[in-house]
């Protein structure tokens, strides 16, 4: 793992999705990755846009840095 600094972690992205009475709506979609506190362990994480923090975090104590989980195994035959 490589972790970088909390301010460059990607937050997600805006997507259209459809809604009720055949409108559309724009959703934020989050970006999991791999949050690690100031303590040094880490967890799951996902950035909350309609509160501005990190899941798992408050504002006033956010993680430090942060990293992509690795890819999953291969499947076997």
């Amino acid at each position: 793992m490589e972790w970088q600094p909390i301010e460059t972690a990607p937050k997600g992205e805006w997507a259209e999705r459809p809604s009720g009475k055949g409108g559309t709506t724009k959703t934020h979609v989050p970006k999991r990755l791999i949050a690690l506190m100031s303590n040094g362990e880490w967890t799951v994480s996902y950035w909350i846009e309609h509160a501005q923090r990190w899941n798992m975090f408050t504002k006033d104590s956010p993680p430090v840095a942060w990293c992509l989980p690795p890819p999953p195994p291969e499947a076997t035959p």
